[in-house]
């Protein structure tokens, strides 16, 4: 039966509306006892963008590099990005992910 860890991401805030990203490896054994496995460390930036009619639209992009285990990890660099759209969250309009 597999032990897995969840994934911890520090979150450091270097200037208004925009934070950088520190995803640590998760942890992965089996309860057999043979040895575990840590997947990949990735960095990542975050920028948030107030657009109109009360939306938000953050954009990540980062890399993950190859730290992990080769029995989860294919050993490569990783690239990612996204940029999901979120609506307001409150009764004034405002959105609680950023204010400009």
């Amino acid at each position: 039966m597999p032990l897995g860890g969840t994934n911890t991401r520090l979150r450091v805030g270097i200037a208004h509306c925009s934070e950088f990203l520190l995803d640590v490896p998760s942890y992965f054994a089996y309860l057999s006892g043979t040895e575990p496995w840590f997947s990949n460390v990735a960095i990542s930036f975050k920028r948030h963008f107030a657009v109109p009619f009360g939306f938000d639209r953050s954009t990540t992009a980062g890399i993950g590099f190859p730290t992990g285990s080769g029995k989860i990890s294919a050993g490569v660099f990783n690239r990612t990005y996204s940029s999901p759209g979120l609506t307001r969250l409150d009764k004034a309009g405002k959105s609680l992910a950023c204010s400009l």
